[in-house]
């Protein structure tokens, strides 16, 4: 089964998709260029495992060291024209009180974590 948007079904949004259908400009799709993006954050770890039975599924995860990672990408239909990275886990997105790395270095070493 194929879910659609149920406002597709009304008529006053049938026909406004209809008239954007008749006023769309028509592009060449050699010379389309798509922008894609997605992110990866290890911080996104697995909770769950499978195992034989009796025994316990073991993992490792980083200790408070969580790294963002966004990646976007131009693509044609012939290629991939660029690529970038960007490292959120070094950028300040909030601003720097000395007393929260104090705090936080207290919660890493009280969590037996090494020190970063």
């Amino acid at each position: 089964m194929t879910l659609r948007a149920s406002e597709q079904e009304r008529t006053d949004i049938a026909a406004e998709r209809a008239a954007y259908r008749g006023v769309a400009v028509v592009h060449e799709p050699a010379r389309l260029v798509f922008l894609d993006e997605t992110g990866i954050n290890t911080q996104m770890t697995p909770t769950q495992a499978r195992a034989p039975r009796g025994q316990r599924a073991l993992g490792s995860v980083p200790c408070g060291s969580w790294h963002r990672v966004t990646v976007l990408g131009a693509l044609s239909a012939e290629c991939m024209l660029a690529a970038m990275s960007i490292d959120l886990s070094k950028q300040k997105t909030r601003p720097h009180h000395p007393q929260s790395d104090a705090k936080a270095q207290a919660a890493f070493q009280k969590r037996g974590c090494a020190k970063r």
